[in-house]
């Protein structure tokens, strides 16, 4: 595995609803003229027959000659993907959009040819150091 070109990327916090998605929630849809940032992740959905699917999201790289790059939602995400109805996908995109918006300064990392977003892998900021006075 080459580790630069599947080197870890911190979660932006800002996610877009593409496609059909964007159709059925144009708030969640990419302004006009969005200059992303590594981390955005992109929403989709895979509609199958009968107005079931699934969602599907991608991570930007924007690095090493990679644009967008397959997230697992069911993973470190703990997001149920798939949905039954036509319904359900637009009940359920706000809530898939809230919970992935909570990701930010998290680190997905690449793992079984997807990145991944696993608990334990939250990227905290630092609290400068302050001085105590022991006495």
């Amino acid at each position: 595995m080459d580790t630069k070109k599947n080197a870890p990327i911190k979660v932006s916090g800002q996610v877009y609803a593409f496609k059909l998605l964007a159709k059925d929630r144009p708030d969640f849809a990419s302004p006009e003229g969005l200059v992303l940032q590594r981390g955005d992740i992109k929403l989709i959905t895979v509609p199958k027959r009968r107005g079931g699917g699934f969602f599907t999201a991608y991570i930007y790289d924007g690095e090493n000659g990679h644009q967008w790059r397959k997230l697992a939602l069911r993973d470190g995400a703990a997001i149920e993907a798939t949905y039954g109805s036509n319904a359900e996908r637009i009940a359920r995109l706000p809530d898939i959009v809230r919970r992935l918006r909570r990701l930010k300064d998290w680190e997905a990392t690449w793992a079984h040819k997807t990145y991944v977003v696993l608990p334990n892998q939250v990227v905290a900021p630092q609290k400068p150091l302050t001085q105590q006075v022991l006495f």
